[in-house]
């Protein structure tokens, strides 16, 4: 795949992207970035939702003896539903911002407390669709607010930061969620992952 897209980038990109260099003489710090700040709190709960259903969930779903190829099938599909969401972007930013979030909050809520539930195959997938497509709404819908409300010259800092906080809330999730399903079992960590995935909605 890497060797593929390199050949892409070569043959069909190479010379019709160019970096414009302009010297900066105001300070370019973090406190730019507080036009978007709802935007970067609003990823909080949902990236420790992510870390928890990229790195427990599919340790749990072997446990509850699913074979590993219906694990990989039930998280293609998920991904699947993600990516078609994300191609209707545009008319989820058009509708609104914290309509979109509340609604992809819901919709991760109900997601995480139907996993509470989940034993076979069909009670996997119904939570793991509804993740993808909550998922494919709070990713773009977020990354818009946030590249909206930053100074153009700060976007570099502005994506770095979107990405800390990716990278922050994937390591915490799962050993936080690693914890709380050791101590008391994986329905207890989804359903405090429902009160998670509420929380999104005050912060828009």
């Amino acid at each position: 795949m890497i060797a593929v897209s390199l050949i892409t980038v070569f043959l069909r990109m190479r010379g019709r992207i160019s970096l414009v260099n302009t010297s900066q003489k105001e300070h370019q710090g973090l406190g730019r970035l507080r036009g978007a700040l709802r935007g970067y709190l609003t990823l909080i709960p949902y990236t420790l939702i992510l870390g928890i259903y990229m790195a427990i969930m599919p340790g749990h779903m072997n446990a509850a003896g699913l074979a590993s190829a219906t694990i990989g099938l039930l998280i293609t599909a998920t991904n699947g539903v993600r990516g078609v969401t994300f191609m209707n972007v545009e008319r989820l930013v058009e509708w609104g911002h914290t309509k979109s979030i509340a609604v992809a909050a819901s919709i991760l809520a109900a997601s995480m407390f139907l996993a509470t539930k989940a034993s076979d195959t069909p009670s996997f997938a119904i939570p793991l669709l509804l993740y993808g497509i909550g998922s494919g709404i709070v990713t773009p819908v977020a990354l818009d607010w946030i590249t909206k409300r930053t100074p153009r010259e700060v976007l570099g800092t502005a994506m770095g930061a979107h990405e800390g906080i990716y990278g922050v809330g994937m390591c915490l999730g799962p050993l936080a969620g690693g914890f709380l399903a050791d101590a008391y079992g994986p329905s207890t960590l989804y359903l405090a992952l429902v009160g998670v995935a509420l929380v999104m909605m005050p912060l828009t």
